[in-house]
């Protein structure tokens, strides 16, 4: 297999010589064939996007076939967009999920809320190695009275917080009636040197 420099292939050319004839791509396949562009991952945004849409599966070969990644070649890719990421940003669609983080990187949680209604979304339980989040509402635009807007939680995967998995569970509730949790978020934090 011949491999091209990150500067003489574009990042379309790069997706399709990852497929197979099937369109499959599996975890080897990404790893060897991707590796070489690593790199350009950081410093070139077209490269970059290539892989966002290999993931979103919205990539597809010249033949106008969609190109496959078994969940090996997923996880692989995301390491690898996960690695040029200083932020990994969270929302009500990665509900149980898990995220891989490189230690180091912020991860911020953004979750729908609407504080007219007496309820927030708070913290109901993670690990003590994570710390606890800093947090803020954000009001929707145009914000309105008794609109609802954003809720964020911002936590550090600095040095100290040990590689490993961290689930944080968020619960949706009145803080005078903690109990009577109206939504719950759940989401496992995968974080890797």
């Amino acid at each position: 297999m011949s491999t091209l420099k990150p500067s003489t292939a574009s990042p379309h050319t790069v997706a399709f010589r990852l497929a197979t004839k099937d369109g499959l791509v599996t975890k080897r396949e990404a790893r060897e064939r991707f590796a070489p562009y690593e790199s350009a991952l950081k410093t070139d945004p077209s490269y970059k996007a290539m892989v966002l849409k290999l993931l979103s599966n919205e990539a597809r070969l010249p033949s106008d076939g969609k190109i496959k990644l078994t969940s090996g070649a997923r996880t692989v890719l995301q390491q690898m967009i996960a690695n040029t990421q200083q932020e990994v940003a969270i929302t009500e669609k990665d509900y149980g999920k898990t995220i891989i983080v490189k230690q180091g990187t912020d991860v911020r949680i953004t979750l729908g809320s609407n504080p007219t209604t007496g309820y927030q979304w708070s913290v109901l339980s993670a690990d003590n190695s994570i710390g606890l989040p800093t947090g803020k509402y954000v009001p929707g635009t145009p914000a309105t009275t008794g609109g609802g807007g954003m809720q964020e939680f911002v936590w550090s995967t600095s040095d100290h917080v040990p590689v490993g998995k961290h689930t944080i569970t968020l619960g949706y509730a009145r803080p005078w009636d903690p109990s009577a949790v109206a939504n719950s978020f759940v989401v496992t934090l995968d974080v890797e040197k």
